[in-house]
């Protein structure tokens, strides 16, 4: 009982269709779902910046500048849901921005759609998402509505509603479905989500200024999730308040969602990092914009830190062989690797006219030599006897 985690079904019910209702249990049919949903919202961000940019060029930076954000990384493993979740909270302004950028865009059938396109995505995560959600659909159609209230009550209003409900009644299956519905309600709903309201012993106010869930650690969680894009994402955000007046609407919408989800996670006793990643696309397609104008000393400091980590795994694999002393463990690809990212990273530290290209390539080859330095502490896959097995 003190181990009990009530989770929302969403991650469970894809493993289960992914692997063919329990039938194949490879690794690669439990993992590939999340991993096409990352794509997903790299495609979106691709689209987004062509069509915004019109050009490729700021596509290929958006999709990459998103799939290298370290948040997307790190919390892309197959035993978390931010990529579901990322992917159906960004869509709908995704098709906002890209066929209907004006005001009135969100129409009866549009807010059927995404009520049922959020609600899957609810069940990835929690009943809560549709705070953001709702939040930046209202700021999002006022905005276009030219901050004028009694249209925005009469056309706009409505259809936000049937959003939030829509997408609060496909979340309401798990209820409907689960034989311990007293678990969801003690568990996930009371305990998870709203106890973060509640400070316990400890003050709410002190835990808002000071602590690992501040504020002020929450608001620098762009950065962490940045990762070695985190120079690029503060020169964004610097360069878009200086020239906040020149703007284009499709700027200032993304923004208007980027405001939305981090206003709504900031009033919670607990607040993560990882509460921000459903803006993360949005960040992607305005550094892809912006890209040409974010200074080369600020994707020098990428690339540099690119070279030392590369160099630093390169010096770890090393040690670690002599350490154990039982020969070759890395093998000789592993090597041409490292020196190859290295010198790449440095190339572009160095060739003015290949930071800009050189610095989203070099991060995800970090990427690849970490998950190679990982490689021989792999040990044979465990399994489970016959009798669990039959049991489940």
């Amino acid at each position: 009982q003190k181990t009990r985690n009530t989770k929302p079904p969403g991650l469970f019910w894809q493993g289960i269709a992914s692997s063919d209702w329990g039938k194949n249990w490879e690794l690669w049919r439990l993992r590939y779902p999340c991993a096409l949903y990352s794509l997903g919202v790299a495609a979106m961000a691709f689209l987004l910046a062509r069509k915004l940019r019109g050009e490729t060029s700021a596509g290929i930076v958006a999709a990459l500048a998103y799939l290298a954000f370290f948040g997307v990384y790190r919390h892309g493993r197959v035993l978390l849901t931010s990529a579901p979740e990322t992917f159906w909270l960004f869509a709908p302004f995704f098709v906002l921005l890209m066929w209907r950028p004006r005001a009135g865009a969100l129409n009866w059938p549009l807010a059927f759609a995404f009520g049922l396109m959020v609600g899957v995505g609810l069940l990835y995560k929690s009943f809560a998402l549709v705070v953001p959600l709702a939040a930046g659909l209202a700021w999002w159609t006022l905005h276009l509505r030219g901050y004028r209230l009694g249209p925005w009550l009469r056309n706009d209003a409505p259809k936000i509603a049937i959003v939030s409900a829509l997408a609060l009644g496909v979340f309401s299956l798990w209820y409907w479905l689960d034989p311990q519905r007293q678990l969801i309600l003690a568990d996930f709903i009371l305990k998870e989500n709203v106890g973060k309201f509640d400070a316990g012993d400890e003050s709410y106010l002190l835990n808002a200024l000071a602590g690992k869930q501040s504020i002020w650690a929450y608001t620098l969680g762009w950065l962490t999730n940045a990762g070695l894009l985190a120079p690029a994402v503060l020169a964004l955000f610097v360069i878009s308040f200086l020239r906040r007046r020149e703007l284009t609407d499709a700027e200032k919408l993304l923004w208007i969602w980027i405001g939305a989800v981090y206003l709504s996670f900031l009033p919670s006793n607990l607040r993560y990092e990882r509460y921000l990643l459903p803006a993360m696309p949005a960040v992607a397609v305005l550094c892809a914009l912006r890209w040409q104008e974010i200074p080369r000393w600020v994707l020098g400091i990428t690339l540099f830190a690119c070279a030392v980590l590369a160099a630093g795994l390169g010096a770890g694999a090393a040690l670690l062989t002599s350490a154990l002393g039982a020969g070759t463990i890395y093998p000789w690809p592993y090597w041409l690797l490292v020196v190859s990212a290295v010198a790449f990273a440095v190339s572009g530290l160095l060739r003015a006219q290949w930071t800009h290209a050189f610095a989203l390539p070099s991060v995800f080859l970090v990427y690849l030599i970490y998950a190679g330095f990982l490689w021989p502490f792999d040990g044979p896959r465990g399994a489970y006897d016959q009798a669990a097995i039959n049991a489940v």
